[in-house]
């Protein structure tokens, strides 16, 4: 099983510091880094450590910085790369933003790597099993929640309200765990009731009620 290594990612790193990468997607597997100015001024060294993990979400906003939600499968520090558990969240600036020092962001970078999806596919099969119930994950609930917040009419309101909690109350059944549907990223095949839906694999969550 290969699995990037931290000398691999910092080189992608300078590639993106070239040519920031502004059409990453949600579904991508990346590597986010915590200090790209200074891993690209110093070379890969000790504090060279970052994240590895799916976008799960892209958080545009007309003020302020838009950033990418990436769901953490590992980190790296130095010359390590762990796994980390599922549940961890980070949300980099988006690629191309502005700083206000000068220049722009290049810090999130896509990962080419099959063999890191076939472990990723491995992992969720043992997270997901064939017949394991499952909900919908924070990640879809929260954009239910967000749309409820923003309507300020009825019946608009309650209409978001409504399904807002049937989200939350759904509950299914996992049919199949497949192979991506985009760049490193796995497919769940699930049945709620009698809809059936496939998945990006962060948008379910087990459910343990």
């Amino acid at each position: 099983m290969t699995i990037p290594t931290v000398a691999a990612l910092h080189a992608l790193l300078l590639a993106a510091a070239a040519s920031p990468d502004t059409t990453l997607e949600v579904g991508d597997l990346v590597a986010s880094f915590d200090h790209p100015d200074d891993d690209v001024r110093y070379g890969p060294t000790e504090r060279t450590g970052g994240v590895i993990g799916h976008i799960s979400r892209i958080n545009h906003f007309e003020e302020g910085c838009s950033r990418y939600d990436i769901e953490v499968d590992r980190f790296f520090r130095g010359d390590t790369v762990e796994p980390r558990n599922p549940g961890f969240y980070l949300s980099p600036p988006m690629n191309g933003t502005r700083k206000l020092a000068g220049g722009i962001t290049f810090g999130v970078v896509r990962i080419p790597i099959p063999e890191f999806q076939a472990e990723h596919l491995a992992n969720l099969r043992t997270r997901f099993p064939v017949g394991s119930k499952v909900r919908w994950s924070d990640s879809v609930i929260s954009k239910k929640r967000d749309y409820w917040c923003s309507q300020g009419r009825e019946p608009h309101k309650s209409n978001a309200k409504i399904a807002m909690d049937a989200a939350i109350a759904a509950r299914g059944t996992v049919l199949q765990v497949r192979p991506g549907i985009t760049n490193g990223s796995v497919g769940i095949v699930s049945l709620f009731g009698e809809s059936r839906h496939d998945s990006l694999d962060y948008l379910l969550a087990p459910a343990t009620d």
